[in-house]
């Protein structure tokens, strides 16, 4: 729930901020060329400046997970940190530094269910294969095709399970919203050219969710084709 509300935020500040620089200098009944275009250049610089905001805030977040944990040995409180992290790469680091502590074959799958990346999934065949002696030829022979699969690839989704409910959420949230556009909340507007502006921006904010659950679906398509060979 909390990724949706994030990406929801994320979604209607990146369409309302420029579309409300566009619709000030429309509004400002003026054909002059450079205004436009200098609108067009606020309007970039806007998402540029948000994006490298945002990525900031990322890296400094997984940092002080990092920081965290680097001198935490009781598993208890690793735990309680993975569950109070809200990113998936914190939850991913702070399963492998469980796993460093005291291997659970339990901890493998949670850390499986958290990866988004490559080295995480390669941590993850590392450790199946060092502490699970009887099925090390299984994992070795799993690990070799994920290499051969996705070496090229920095994100990879492999949680079948993961996959399906997180692509179910978003499917969920997009009816939700499909359902509320047609019953049309800007009906009541008067003045036409603000109810096509903000039909506009909710067509927008809707395809945002059409193209971020497609995404959800073809990785659980992909990590269903390749469950059983990796």
């Amino acid at each position: 729930m909390r990724s949706i509300i994030k990406f929801l935020i994320f979604a209607i500040i990146i369409i309302l901020l420029p579309s409300f620089v566009m619709l000030f200098i429309t509004n400002l009944n003026t054909n002059n060329f450079i205004l436009v275009f200098a609108g067009q250049i606020l309007v970039f610089l806007i998402l540029l400046g948000f994006y490298f905001i945002i990525r900031k805030k990322i890296i400094k977040y997984e940092d002080e997970t990092l920081a965290k944990i680097k001198n935490e040995k009781s598993i208890e409180k690793l735990k309680k940190i993975r569950e109070e992290r809200i990113s998936y790469k914190s939850k991913a680091n702070i399963t492998k530094k469980i796993i460093d502590l005291d291997y659970s074959k339990e901890e493998c799958m949670n850390l499986r269910k958290y990866s988004s990346t490559y080295d995480d999934m390669i941590f993850y065949y590392a450790a199946l294969i060092k502490n699970e002696r009887e099925d090390r030829e299984i994992y070795k022979n799993k690990r070799d095709n994920f290499i051969k699969r996705y070496k090229n690839r920095h994100f990879v989704f492999l949680d079948y399970k993961e996959n399906v409910r997180t692509a179910i959420k978003w499917m969920g949230v997009f009816l939700i919203f499909a359902l509320i556009s047609f019953l049309n909340p800007f009906k009541f507007i008067k003045n036409e050219g603000i109810y096509k502006i903000l039909l506009l921006l909710n067509f927008t904010f809707n395809l945002s969710l059409v193209v971020n659950t497609i995404i959800w679906i073809l990785r659980s398509l992909k990590s269903h084709w390749a469950k059983d060979l990796v």
